[in-house]
């Protein structure tokens, strides 16, 4: 049975179990637990409710006992799937807060680190999407040779940790840089042919010490899962005082429980199934 099979059932208690879910083994509604709970009158529901159970990685919490360059390899924990968004962000905030201005090459190379991760998300979900249904594409083996080309760059292919506060870990190899500025993604392509032109230092030099002043900063970036806002505060030591996120997931499913009310269960299930999160956004 297809999901779009499955939501378009008449619902009643029972028929529609969380646990579950038809959904593609990918999907990231099933790396983790939560519930809802529905009250449907009609066929359309009347009051919604989410219960995200433990999913969170505790990175907000661990960064304030790691110091900042180590909190690069952490900060990405709660968003496995767009983890190079929240590693760039966190090392423009720490230096921004610490005066730091890198080279336009550094900056090109983590544009380029970006697109490749947005490449993967998009097609992972242009599969994911069209599994709704049974539908046939090859976005998921699209998806592999972008993790490739990632993996080929930073040496991980999600959690790369390539960023380095002042900068980034390496410099891409020619024959990669070629390949890129050739695909058929105009982004990557764009940002591969600014990488080419780019000049500077990959990274500036740090004192042994890295100490967060006293001072907060707050900041954004747009992720392929919506926007994520980061709030670093700093008391003149080598750790964060606090990091709260804000993340795009927390902000979808809240907004899917208040727009859920008034919908029917059908395009409830289907708009549940093509927004975008994973569930350590929503649990941190």
């Amino acid at each position: 049975m297809t999901f779009v099979d499955w939501a378009a059932r008449a619902y009643a208690d029972g028929t529609h179990r969380i646990d579950a879910l038809p959904l593609n083994p990918l999907h990231p509604l099933l790396h983790g637990e939560f519930a809802i709970s529905l009250e449907v009158e009609a066929g359309h529901i009347t009051a919604c409710q989410f219960d995200v159970h433990a999913n969170h990685r505790g990175d907000e919490k661990l960064l304030e006992v790691r110091d900042v360059r180590q909190g690069l390899a952490l900060i990405d924990r709660h968003g496995w799937l767009t983890a190079p968004y929240a590693e760039v962000l966190f090392a423009r905030i720490v230096e921004s807060m610490l005066g730091i201005t890198i080279s336009p090459r550094a900056a090109a190379l983590r544009e380029l680190l970006l697109q490749l991760n947005r490449a993967a998300v998009d097609s992972l979900w242009e599969f994911l999407d069209a599994s709704l249904d049974g539908s046939n594409t090859d976005a998921l083996a699209l998806r592999e040779l972008w993790l490739d080309e990632l993996e080929e760059l930073t040496g991980a292919r999600m959690h790369s940790t390539y960023t380095r506060i002042g900068g980034v870990a390496n410099d891409i190899a020619a024959a990669q840089l070629a390949r890129l500025a050739a695909a058929a993604d105009e982004q990557v392509a764009d940002t591969a042919g600014a990488v080419e032109t780019a000049e500077g230092a990959l990274s500036v030099t740090l004192p042994k010490v890295v100490r967060v002043p006293h001072a907060d900063h707050y900041a954004e970036i747009d992720t392929p899962h919506g926007v994520l806002g980061m709030w670093v505060i700093g008391r003149g030591d080598k750790v964060p005082h606090r990091v709260h996120l804000r993340t795009a997931g927390f902000t979808a499913l809240a907004t899917l429980e208040r727009d859920a009310v008034g919908m029917t269960t059908e395009a409830f299930f289907l708009r549940l199934a093509q927004t975008r999160l994973v569930l350590g956004e929503v649990s941190r």
